[in-house]
């Protein structure tokens, strides 16, 4: 039960063109950040100042915002340097290292998760009314008499083939990168 799986092999190096990062970086900080991390990226290492200039149509905040969000989301990070008079420079650069590991830790979870479900598919009955209120297991639809406890019709046995079908397919698409 302990064991330790990574995804994709170890020299999978994260970038803005894998289908898998750009999900994460969607998710995490938006159209808006995924057109930042795309700049950042071509332009690495980047001042703030000429980030903010680049944007400059944006109120700095509000790109500044931005920036902190893909920190956030361990895609991006930045050096701050301070000169002799006090003036700070964020230098900014992309860095998915991090979020490949997320992204590991989150395929590692979700292939246990969906190899237990489809274990517990594969041993169970199912049943429902024709209008598909509930899906029971064989246990649970004994136990109230086989009738549906929204409309009180007769339960019969459901074919999970799809359920089971569109588990494997999903184990299959994250098994390839999966090492114990």
């Amino acid at each position: 039960m302990g064991t330790t799986v990574a995804i994709r092999g170890p020299d999978w190096k994260p970038t803005l063109e894998d289908p898998e990062i750009q999900r994460y970086l969607f998710e995490e900080v938006g159209e808006e950040g995924m057109e930042l991390a795309r700049y950042l990226q071509e332009n690495e290492p980047i001042s703030g100042v000429d980030v903010l200039e680049h944007y400059s149509e944006r109120k700095p905040s509000e790109v500044r915002k931005v920036l902190y969000r893909l920190m956030e989301a361990h895609a991006a990070e930045y050096e701050k340097d301070t000169d002799k008079a006090g003036w700070e420079t964020f230098t900014w650069r992309m860095d998915l290292d991090e979020v490949g590991l997320i992204l590991r830790r989150r395929w590692a979870d979700e292939l246990t998760h969906l190899q237990k479900q489809l274990k517990f598919e594969e041993d169970h009955e199912y049943y429902a009314c024709d209008s598909l209120h509930r899906r029971m297991v064989f246990e649970d639809a004994m136990d109230i008499g086989f009738h549906c406890p929204v409309c009180q019709e007769p339960m019969q046995p459901l074919d999970n083939q799809q359920v089971l079908e569109s588990l494997r397919e999903r184990i299959s698409e994250l098994e390839p990168y999966v090492t114990a």
